[in-house]
């Protein structure tokens, strides 16, 4: 890694001699990048990057908020006394941030209840819109799982076969309080996805 930084003159030249370097290694011809964050710099990665294609995937906000509070690591990287209001404000960015750049041809928007309901249709297609062909251990537990991130306490999941059973859960598991501020806090970026308010009054 450090040659690779020595010889680089810029973040954009270590990134390409990075994924080269990966790929010459394990033989592959593509390189998958996964950074959520990165939802928030769309632009910069359509400038510097612009052979790349970009997967937004968008999900619940109210089940979103669920799950980080069950993921210590992620719930703990927003601030302490207001984790909620932090989430909320990177979820409105992100998504601000897709709809500045949803003509652009390599942006493409999948939503995280699709994948969990029809996990087949919706990579299929997905690989299609790019020019991959589908293989069918990539719906395999045992072929997406085994990696180290699976054997650790917050990524179980990933031992799991893709079923929707965490689509929703927010009903039962948020306070009606939290699903009132998330849904007044972000209910026009929830309409644009179709993602239907428990409470019409918090427009």
């Amino acid at each position: 890694m450090r040659h690779l930084i020595r010889e680089s003159k810029s973040v954009v030249g270590l990134f390409d001699r990075f994924a080269n370097t990966i790929k010459r290694n394990t033989d592959a011809n593509r390189f998958l990048e996964k950074s959520p964050r990165h939802a928030l710099r769309m632009g910069y990665i359509k400038d510097h990057f612009p052979k790349s294609t970009i997967v937004f995937v968008v999900r619940d906000p109210r089940d979103g908020v669920r799950s980080a509070r069950e993921h210590p690591v992620i719930w703990s990287t927003f601030p302490d006394k207001n984790r909620l209001a932090g989430y909320l404000r990177v979820w409105k960015k992100s998504v601000q941030s897709y709809l500045r750049h949803a003509d652009y041809k390599r942006v493409l928007m999948l939503r995280y209840e699709d994948l969990c309901r029809e996990p087949r249709e919706t990579i299929r297609a997905l690989l299609k819109s790019i020019g991959i062909g589908m293989e069918e251990q990539q719906l395999d537990p045992e072929a997406y799982g085994d990696t180290e991130a699976s054997m650790s306490t917050t990524h179980t999941r990933l031992q799991e076969k893709i079923t929707p059973e965490s689509v929703g859960a927010w009903l039962e598991k948020l306070s009606e309080a939290d699903v009132r501020r998330i849904e007044r806090t972000l209910s026009e970026e929830m309409r644009v996805f179709d993602y239907s308010l428990e409470h019409t009054d918090v427009a």
